[in-house]
């Protein structure tokens, strides 16, 4: 299985809030093709389509509806990491983890 990165997500789901790659561009500040990349490389990711293409006009799939309820969450998810690891930087260690050796991940 091939990684999902967040600026997949957040494309997809601004075509999804916006009804189309054009205005999901316009939106994230992207280019029409970066926007399509990274929904072709969700869907090769998850190996699932996510939108029927239909005259010009894109819809969910039953996969793209099941993400389009899980993305948001993970976005969410995702800026909570981020603030709450921000906000540590430099904050005292707590105590209870005081006594814990050093992790290191290679």
């Amino acid at each position: 299985m091939h990684q999902v990165s967040l600026v997949q997500l957040a494309s997809f789901m601004a075509v999804v809030t916006h009804g189309g790659v054009s205005a999901a561009a316009r939106h994230l500040s992207y280019s029409q093709s970066s926007v399509t990349l990274h929904i072709q490389g969700l869907e090769h990711a998850l190996d699932a389509q996510l939108f029927h293409r239909e005259r010009g006009r894109l819809h969910l799939t039953d996969a793209g509806r099941r993400l389009s309820l899980l993305a948001p969450t993970l976005l969410s998810m995702a800026d909570s990491l981020s603030s709450c690891i921000s906000e540590r930087v430099g904050s005292p260690v707590p105590e209870a983890d005081a006594g814990r050796p050093d992790v290191t991940v290679s």
